[in-house]
């Protein structure tokens, strides 16, 4: 975004994850209700989890409300000095499907209430949009109405330059995406119209230590396709699985099928025909978790799995070196052609 414009955090889920991004603090009434593709199992749910992975309704709270409706509200609330890029967003937009009635949609700001539109009932997914200024601190989405419709996403971006979208699906290996409902993916994917999608998945994969990963391969490569498939103008890089330890002998020392998992997911970007970028050998390869683990300050955390802030931060700066550097690359060959 500092080079080639934009800002904002992008996609957020109505309810929001124990982890908040450090610019913008997000709060909601006790009424809602997030349910992911994590709760298939559990039946009732159906299959429409959009890009985001699930979906989030607002719950009967009449017996709170004046009007004898339901009613549930989301705030966002600029925070910090940090992060400024992800505080600059002038554009609001509410992603919504599925709505059996009518909803009363308002924006408030500022002490009063901005705009306020009805959402029609509708089997489909849809998008409503503000601008707004962006010397707004705080802003509270309210809906009011007899049932709720399916909430996908509220995303705080600019209407021009990169917008970075960050989808945490927690405990995924990264083959849920052939599990939502293909109408419903295409659907958000059209309202979004994402250039590039970089998933990055595997850690999940490798307590469970078997002799080949060629299923883990063909999974990887049908999620890629999918993805691809609803969408034919996106790229799609897969950032493979990082190091990860044990404890042998006393030692901590890397899982022993790292590579294979890892050589799996190449095999099933390229075939699918994705960018692959190799994590863990840009941290060190065998056994380098411990030296990140080790670092002053650390790397990454006692777990010997997880990046700690500071490491997530470098491990981004040289996914983001490689890919500039490859840019750089070609555009200088399109000048020259």
């Amino acid at each position: 975004q500092s080079r080639f414009g934009g800002g904002g955090v992008g996609l957020l889920n109505a309810v929001p994850h124990s982890y908040q991004p450090g610019a913008v603090y997000q709060s909601t009434s006790s009424n809602w209700h997030y349910t992911s593709i994590a709760d298939l199992g559990r039946g009732g749910v159906g299959h429409r989890f959009g890009v985001m992975g699930g979906y989030s309704v607002f719950k009967d709270s009449r017996r709170a409300s004046k009007g004898g409706f339901a009613e549930a509200w989301i705030d966002f609330d600029k925070r910090g000095s940090h992060y400024s890029l992800a505080r600059n967003y002038s554009n609001c937009k509410v992603i919504y499907g599925h709505a059996v009635e009518p909803v009363m949609l308002s924006l408030s700001y500022s002490g009063s209430t901005q705009d306020a539109e009805f959402l029609s009932p509708t089997n489909t997914i849809e998008s409503i949009e503000w601008s707004i200024p962006k010397s707004v601190k705080k802003i509270r989405l309210n809906f009011k109405g007899d049932e709720s419709p399916m909430v996908y996403a509220v995303s705080l971006e600019t209407p021009k330059g990169i917008v970075v979208d960050n989808i945490a699906i927690r405990g995924s290996s990264g083959v849920d995406f052939t599990r939502s409902d293909n109408a419903s993916l295409k659907r958000i994917m059209g309202l979004m119209r994402p250039r590039l999608i970089i998933l990055q998945f595997g850690v999940n994969i490798v307590p469970h230590i078997v002799k080949s990963y060629a299923y883990y391969e063909n999974q990887i490569y049908q999620q890629i396709v999918a993805l691809k498939k609803v969408n034919p103008e996106v790229s799609v890089i897969l950032i493979g699985v990082s190091d990860m330890s044990r404890k042998v002998n006393g030692q901590f020392e890397s899982y022993p099928n790292i590579e294979m998992i890892r050589d799996a997911q190449r095999s099933a970007a390229l075939r699918a025909g994705a960018a692959f970028w190799d994590c863990y050998r840009a941290m060190g390869g065998k056994n380098s978790m411990p030296a990140w683990v080790y670092a002053s300050p650390s790397l990454a955390s006692k777990d010997f799995v997880h990046f700690t802030l500071r490491g997530s931060n470098i491990i981004a700066e040289m996914f983001y070196s490689s890919l500039m550097e490859l840019y750089d690359e070609y555009t200088e060959m399109q000048l020259e052609n």
